[in-house]
């Protein structure tokens, strides 16, 4: 679909005041609730040859709350990838909990999918598509991502994971050697996910020969709001929280 025309469109820009366009609420599931539904963030700039690399961010909210255009400092963080020269999708996903969480890897797959498909009509490079993901949003898209790597036609060429709960998906269990890189942060003082859980995914990936870097922050909470201090904070005060769109961007421009 073309993006010129959506309903709602609006201008924005990010805390650091890069301007951009907002097409909201675009259905990626016939039939879907509004749960199962993205807004595409475009940069206000022409767009480079090819179509805009794009990061695809899947919000936190333990499986059963959140949105996609929840305020607060994991979704600011998605929005710096407009200021790294990147297109941003937030996905929405049913909020099944635990008890059902391959409904929502289901979810961020056909949203994927919807992306690859209309990637180039809507000014997005469909080969160089990456995922971005926070606590639960962290965990869904490893899980799609490591599953993508021979089972879809389409693919994402890196996944950044930000305090993920890799054990809840069972993301370990998919990966192969065709599995995308991955950037890990991950506060050694997690109260919600412990950090031994980041540990043990690296090492998942090192036996799988999948290339990660570990960002293990140190003294760094979760990524909620009210975590104190918050790993983006952390990440922040050391000089380190452009660091991941840094090697996601290195990677992109190959």
């Amino acid at each position: 679909m073309k993006l010129e025309g959506v309903i709602g469109a609006k201008a924005g820009s990010t805390k650091a005041g890069t301007t951009y366009w907002l097409y909201p609420d675009l259905v990626y599931l016939p039939g879907g609730t509004r749960q199962q539904n993205l807004d595409i963030y475009i940069p206000d700039a022409a767009a480079p040859g090819g179509g805009w690399p794009t990061v695809i961010y899947a919000h936190g909210g333990a499986f059963i709350m959140g949105d996609k255009a929840d305020a607060g400092s994991s979704l600011d963080y998605a929005l710096m990838a407009l200021d790294n020269g990147f297109a941003m999708i937030s996905v929405n996903y049913r909020l099944a909990g635990m008890d059902h969480i391959e409904l929502e890897i289901s979810d961020v797959w056909a949203a994927l999918q919807w992306v690859g498909e209309n990637a180039s009509l809507c000014g997005l490079d469909p080969a160089k598509l990456a995922f971005l993901g926070a606590s639960a949003g962290a965990s869904l898209t490893s899980a799609v991502a490591a599953k993508a790597g021979l089972g879809s036609s389409t693919r994402v060429i890196a996944t950044i994971s930000i305090s993920g709960a890799f054990h809840a998906t069972r993301t370990a269990d998919y990966l192969d050697a065709h599995t995308p890189p991955f950037y890990i942060a991950h506060g050694t003082k997690d109260s919600a996910v412990r950090f031994s859980v980041a540990e043990d995914f690296c090492a998942a990936l090192s036996k799988a020969g999948v290339s990660y870097h570990f960002e293990a922050v140190e003294g760094a909470d979760h990524c909620r709001p009210n975590d104190d201090p918050s790993i983006y904070k952390v990440l922040d005060g050391v000089g380190k929280l452009n660091d991941a769109y840094d090697w996601l961007r290195r990677i992109t421009e190959g």
